[in-house]
């Protein structure tokens, strides 16, 4: 019984993440229905069922919490497109945090050791984040640039969120944590991801060292 429950779980969540209202209802009534019947608590977990209050939130409302996915980067800030960086920089920087990562996993409150999962991690079709971490229960995309984060941030670490969120049925991890790390943020920018609850984090580098902050 509790795999069915599981199962309208994810097809509920899935098309949350889509944006697909009506989808996304009947589900909810399924589940809720199959639930019900159950009985069973352990069948979703905490994390689960903080997931469906939202959902609730969303169906009674007509308006998805997160339904911001692609069309944020085009608010363009002074009509600036965003600073270029070298592969260089970007690959020292990549090394630099590894480097420090006992502070990256004092910072997350990693649950266990931080692991690097993979550096250009594919996630199509939206193209590869820049860092993977994982540990026991949670995966980290990881989206760094070495100057200010601007608005295709927003969208970068969004894109990344959702290719990671639509994969939480192979169990392979239980939460999806998106995290980016700059020099600085635009105002917009860094109020967005917050509100996001994505982790912002930034650095400044003390003499040959790197120093990492949450922000």
């Amino acid at each position: 019984m509790s795999s069915l429950v599981e199962s309208l779980y994810f097809h509920c969540y899935y098309s949350y993440l889509r944006c697909d209202l009506d989808s996304t209802e009947m589900y909810f009534s399924f589940l809720c229905e199959e639930f019900n019947k159950n009985k069973d608590k352990s069948a979703l977990t905490v994390d689960q069922l903080k997931t469906l209050k939202n959902i609730r939130e969303s169906i009674k409302t007509g308006k998805f919490i997160e339904d911001n996915l692609v069309s944020l980067p085009d608010y363009m800030e002074n009509n600036q497109a965003p600073e270029k960086e070298t592969e260089r920089d970007q690959v020292e920087l990549v090394k630099q945090i590894h480097l420090e990562v006992g502070q990256l996993t004092d910072i997350l409150k990693s649950n266990g050791k931080l692991i690097l999962e993979d550096i250009e991690h594919p996630c199509p079709p939206y193209g590869a984040v820049d860092v993977l971490y994982r540990d026991n229960f949670t995966v980290y995309p990881l989206e760094i640039k070495t100057s200010e984060g601007q608005h295709d941030l927003l969208g970068q670490i969004l894109k990344y969120q959702r290719y990671f969120q639509f994969k939480l049925h192979f169990k392979l991890y239980r939460k999806v944590q998106p995290v980016t790390l700059c020099a600085c943020y635009s105002d917009f920018v860094l109020r967005e991801l917050k509100k996001r609850g994505i982790v912002t984090l930034r650095y400044n580098r003390i003499r040959d060292k790197l120093k990492l902050y949450r922000i």
